[in-house]
């Protein structure tokens, strides 16, 4: 949820290898949605946005960092989403009280502390994949994980898709002698009204997630990685109208 919302996440570890790892894994767990927000896999006080990351007098930046200087853990408590890797990579990572990482330091408690509420259940599905056949090497098991969250995100835009395709002019407005028709604007409230229980049965059916997916969308709907997503389409659609209006294809 965190890195589809776009929300700020900084990854604290003792290695520039570790924490490069770490985010990009993160900014690659939306695929197939292109992660739209800026990350740095590893961020020193030394970059160009270090005020701007480390400053308390704003919101947090919507960015994903990498960091391993401990003067960080200072600079950036006022983080929501802290990840402090563990120096045994085989280690899972726990979720932990936010209010402990004021305590902690990068020789600490490795865990993740977050102040987000999630909107859904937790996924029992990826719990028993990650915990599935411990003999199974650690390549066969990230294609296993990266193909379920890749059918995860499939199953999230599903509504959006079907909602798309409603604001695409019908085929009798369409006239190669007149100019294109204009695609419907996107409304948000509009979409939001089209995910009734039946329309989001797909998504608790398929992979078993429940819990508030209106908020969940709506939230989305405000994020960079609707924008990016929405513009390719939008893009898209206005291609489809323009060969459909041109003699030759008719």
């Amino acid at each position: 949820e965190l890195v589809l919302l776009c929300e700020p996440i900084v990854v604290f570890g003792t290695s520039p290898t570790a924490t490069s790892a770490l985010v990009q894994a993160l900014v690659s767990l939306v695929a197939p949605l292109r992660f739209a927000n800026d990350y740095r896999p590893y961020f020193t006080i030394h970059d160009s946005e270090f005020q701007e990351f480390t400053s308390k007098t704003h919101t947090p930046s919507r960015v994903i960092i990498g960091v391993t200087n401990p003067y960080f853990n200072k600079a950036l408590q006022h983080w929501p989403n802290v990840i402090i890797l563990d120096t045994d990579p085989d280690k899972t990572l726990r979720v932990l009280n936010p209010k402990e990482h004021s305590s902690s330091s990068l020789r600490g408690k490795p865990g993740f502390y977050t102040r987000h509420k999630p909107y859904l259940t937790k996924d029992k599905q990826l719990k028993k994949l990650l915990r599935g056949d411990r003999q199974r090497p650690a390549e066969v098991e990230d294609i296993l994980v990266r193909r379920y969250l890749t059918d995860l995100t499939h199953t999230l835009m599903i509504p959006l898709e079907q909602y798309i395709s409603s604001l695409m002019p019908l085929q009798r407005t369409i006239n190669p002698f007149r100019q294109p028709p204009l695609l419907q604007q996107f409304q948000h409230d509009a979409f939001i009204g089209t995910l009734t229980d039946a329309a989001l049965k797909i998504n608790t059916e398929l992979k078993g997630l429940k819990g508030n997916w209106k908020e969940l969308y709506r939230k989305f709907l405000r994020s960079p990685n609707f924008e990016l997503w929405f513009k390719k389409q939008e893009i898209g659609g206005k291609s489809e109208v323009r060969v459909a209006t041109h003699p030759a294809a008719l």
